[in-house]
């Protein structure tokens, strides 16, 4: 029985980051409006500020991360656009004065042989691959395109290669300040559930005003399944609602 009361009901709480940093900002004002010179406040506002702070960095490097993305989409867009763009003047290159067309030519199909669309639909998996193909045919038919065309190929597939490198270090740095919001959370976690002890040692004679102190809304509100969760459900009526696994 009295394991129900030394189980942290914040601890796992299905509330994202953000929210969770919400609730215990509603706790501290309650608790502040009731004394503001609670001992509880400081240590409360401490690892609250801490949540927010990481929750702050962790949108920041989602922000940063979707503009790698755009980078990386908008360098691979550029190249497909300028590898479909050189199809027609490949084919005035390789055109035989008008008697053979220049797409029907071996040295065309060389360039697209599965036509213009397998650039323009390439994954972005398989657009490096089959530009730097592009660049090599270039290179080998350099006296009919020019030697520039090997050369422009092959800078924009490196804005690709770029791009693409720093977006998934910019994924890294996301997932590492997600893990660190973890750690915060887990500490606030703990200061609430030392709060809601001490509330209930301080009104032990009327246990349920401890859930004033609480929005025992917000986390109710977002529970998932009645089992566990009146499983769990603490005995004395007004405790924050419980945590869902």
């Amino acid at each position: 029985m009295i394991s129900h009361f030394l189980t942290n009901p914040f601890a796992n709480s299905v509330l994202g980051h953000r929210r969770f940093a919400q609730y215990a900002q509603t706790h501290l004002e309650r608790l502040r409006a009731k004394d503001a010179a609670d001992v509880l406040l400081e240590p409360t506002e401490t690892a609250l500020k801490a949540l927010q702070a990481a929750v702050k960095t962790n949108a920041t490097s989602k922000a940063k991360g979707g503009s790698k993305r755009l980078s990386n989409d908008e360098a691979k867009a550029k190249l497909q656009k300028f590898i479909a763009r050189k199809s027609g003047v490949i084919a005035d290159a390789f055109s035989q004065d008008g008697e053979v067309r220049g797409e029907d030519t071996p040295g065309y199909h060389a360039f697209y042989p599965q036509g213009v669309m397998e650039y323009t639909r390439a994954s972005k998996d398989s657009i490096e691959t089959l530009a730097a193909r592009f660049a090599n045919v270039a290179d080998e038919h350099a006296d009919t395109v020019g030697a520039k065309l090997a050369k422009d190929v092959r800078a924009l597939l490196k804005q690709v290669e770029e791009s693409r490198q720093a977006q998934l270090l910019e994924g890294g740095l996301t997932k590492d300040s997600s893990s660190q919001g973890a750690a915060e959370r887990e500490e606030l976690a703990e200061q609430l559930f030392v709060n809601l002890l001490t509330l209930l040692l301080r009104h032990k004679a009327t246990p349920e005003a401890a859930g004033d102190y609480f929005n025992q809304g917000l986390l109710a509100s977002r529970s998932h399944g009645e089992g566990a969760a009146a499983k769990s459900t603490a005995a004395l009526h007004g405790l924050p609602a419980p945590a869902v696994n």
